[in-house]
């Protein structure tokens, strides 16, 4: 047989522990079986010549969606051999035998196969977990459904909501809205998403495949519109001083950095599968917003009447209950308070030694 570009005679190699012939000027292999290439692909991943690598195939290319100019004949049986999208998303194009199913694959191209094919299998053990987690959501829907939004009514009234701060700073906190606007945009990007709940699995941050971009990005996704609005509110409270207090691109560095290392840590101490929200970097905002203004009032609403306590009872309660929720609640919780946790202690320690590293003893709340 012969190479349909260059006219050369094949020439039999194993590749991979499989036998097939390739071109001998490197412009093609050949693979007589269509599951010749699937057991090349993993013989190679087998001899671990693919970097160990978390790939998603909906986050990153693989190929460079060069698609082949023209068709080729095919080696074995003379048929017209066309371009085809291998597995019709890798974006790596092979030559097709619709008359023999044989295919041919251009030898640069073997690599970002094999690379694909690991995250596709990767993809699998995702899908498969993603769909135990559907299930048990299903399962917790139907628990709620159960319990009826009658037994929410005292949970809700006998927890101290906050409504705001009895003094407000006079800048302008073009971060915190910024921060806002961004989380709003890709809340909307998630909502009409075609399958809102694969984007949310997609797109969170998972300690088994690590990745510093979604790691990142999940600060910005939320589960719903009250987990969004309520994290959301919490930031326009508090936020704006502690923008005040390190100014606007400083303080978008600190609530991206340290909101991250929260969820990371989080998931590291206490094991979560996966983590979406801005809760961590929240929670970093309030522990700095506690080692400032520790003394400042906030308006809070709590047995139906409206009082003004100092930020460190308020906070102090805050951080106190997601601790004891964090241990008593650690295997069964749908929220993840142990990232409360981390992230608050972050923000007031952090907070502290800018207070130190500045030389300042005492805050005055920004005007």
């Amino acid at each position: 047989m012969k190479c349909q570009i260059c006219q050369s005679d094949l020439v039999l190699i194993n590749l991979g522990g499989v036998n097939i012939e390739k071109c001998p000027n490197g412009h093609g292999l050949l693979f007589g079986q269509p599951s010749d290439l699937k057991a090349v692909l993993d013989g190679i991943n087998k001899n671990k010549n693919i970097p160990e690598e978390p790939i998603f195939l909906d986050k990153k290319i693989i190929g460079n969606l060069q698609i082949p100019q023209g068709e080729i004949i095919c080696p074995i049986c003379n048929s017209q051999m066309k371009p085809v999208n291998y597995l019709d998303r890798s974006n790596v194009f092979i030559y097709d035998c619709s008359d023999c199913k044989a295919k041919w694959v251009r030898e640069d191209d073997i690599k970002k196969l094999a690379i694909f094919e690991k995250g596709n299998s990767r993809m699998m053990e995702i899908g498969e977990s993603l769909e135990g987690e559907l299930k048990e959501d299903a399962e917790e829907e139907t628990i709620v459904e159960h319990i009826g939004p009658s037994m929410m009514y005292p949970v809700l009234t006998t927890t101290p909501i906050l409504l705001g701060e009895d003094d407000r700073p006079t800048i302008f906190p073009i971060a915190t809205i910024g921060l806002i606007f961004l989380t709003g945009v890709i809340f909307l990007c998630q909502t009409f998403s075609p399958d809102p709940s694969l984007f949310l699995k997609l797109w969170s941050f998972r300690y088994a495949h690590f990745s510093i971009f979604s790691l990142i990005l999940s600060l910005f996704i939320h589960e719903n519109f009250i987990h969004f609005g309520t994290n959301m509110f919490y930031l326009w409270i508090i936020g704006d001083e502690i923008e005040a207090k390190i100014k606007p691109v400083p303080y978008v560095f600190y609530y991206v950095i340290l909101g991250a290392l929260a969820s990371f840590l989080g998931a590291t101490l206490f094991h979560y599968d996966y983590l979406v929200g801005a809760s961590g970097a929240i929670a970093v905002i309030m522990g700095a917003y506690l080692c400032l203004y520790p003394t400042k009032k906030f308006k809070v609403l709590f047995l139906n009447s409206i009082f003004h306590v100092p930020a460190y009872i308020f906070l102090g309660l805050w951080i106190l209950g997601n601790i004891l929720l964090s241990i008593f609640l650690k295997d069964t919780a749908t929220i993840a308070y142990g990232v409360h946790v981390v992230g608050f202690i972050l923000g007031f320690i952090s907070m502290y030694g800018i207070k130190r590293l500045t030389k300042e003893t005492e805050i005055t709340p920004a005007k």
